[in-house]
């Protein structure tokens, strides 16, 4: 079959028809336009658009960034807020409760009274030990109990493979061992 019979047969619509010299006509023009040198003044227009719209898209990514970062704070400040009341609740909890010993101390008499006996003596010298563990306490800092995890967390897997080693070695050795032995003890009974 003919080029011209396929294109006159096959393609039926009015935009894919050929027409003749509009094919290259209209090529030469597209290769013509693009092509085209711009000129010196619509170049820096469309510079200084594309720096405007780079300009506007990192405001909005910053004033995205500044509203996360905003969010964050408020929240880490609202949890230490929280943190320092409860522990300025404890601390006034303590203060009524040394103040208490305190008064309980000074309201002791200095000199054992003849009528107290060992009552009296286990009584102050119970008062008296309230009050200094009570400033152990105080004076003691109160320590929370080492989560390990975050320690192995941090090791690679290098260092881990170490620590595995160093404490599965000892078991290996003994495998080994025994292993040896039962193959000794074959080796020698088939012998006999």
């Amino acid at each position: 079959m003919s080029a011209k019979f396929l294109n006159e047969r096959l393609v039926t619509t009015k935009n894919f028809s050929p027409q003749p010299n509009q094919g290259q006509k209209a090529l030469r023009e597209e290769r013509t336009a693009t092509h085209k040198v711009a000129s010196g003044d619509e170049v820096e227009r469309l510079r200084q658009t594309e720096d405007a719209h780079l300009r506007e898209q990192t405001l909005r990514t910053e004033w995205t960034e500044v509203l996360r970062r905003r969010v964050e704070v408020i929240a880490q400040l609202r949890q230490a807020i929280a943190l320092l009341e409860h522990e300025r609740n404890e601390l006034g909890n303590r203060l009524v409760l040394l103040q208490d010993k305190l008064d309980r101390l000074e309201a002791l008499e200095a000199r054992p009274s003849a009528e107290g006996g060992t009552a009296a003596l286990r009584e102050r010298r119970q008062e008296i030990e309230g009050a200094h563990i009570e400033l152990l306490k105080l004076h003691q800092p109160e320590t929370q109990p080492a989560d390990a995890s975050p320690a192995l967390l941090s090791l690679t897997v290098g260092q881990l493979s170490r620590l595995g080693f160093a404490l599965s070695w000892p078991l290996i050795l003994a495998l080994i061992l025994a292993a040896l032995l039962v193959v000794w003890g074959l080796a020698a009974a088939l012998r006999v």
